[in-house]
């Protein structure tokens, strides 16, 4: 996963599911010019983090419903 190093709430998204900071790829980005961090998450493939992010589509789906909206499900 790469990102800016200025996004710091796509930073903060990323870490809040387990990525961690692994790397930077100095002026990746052009205007403006700016280093990508990296970030990686180990284990991705297993059970545990299939229904973390079951739970999560739950819990921001309710989230919506209750605006009035709705998400539609892309899994395949």
């Amino acid at each position: 996963m790469e990102v800016r190093a200025s996004n710091e709430p796509a930073q903060r998204l990323y870490q809040h599911f387990g990525f961690e900071l692994v790397g930077r790829r100095p002026r990746y980005y052009q205007n403006p010019e700016e280093d990508a961090l990296i970030l990686w998450r180990n284990h991705l493939n297993t059970p545990q983090t299939a229904q973390e992010l079951q739970r999560q589509w739950q819990y921001w789906r309710s989230r919506v419903e209750v605006q009035g909206w709705s998400l539609v499900d892309c899994s395949y």
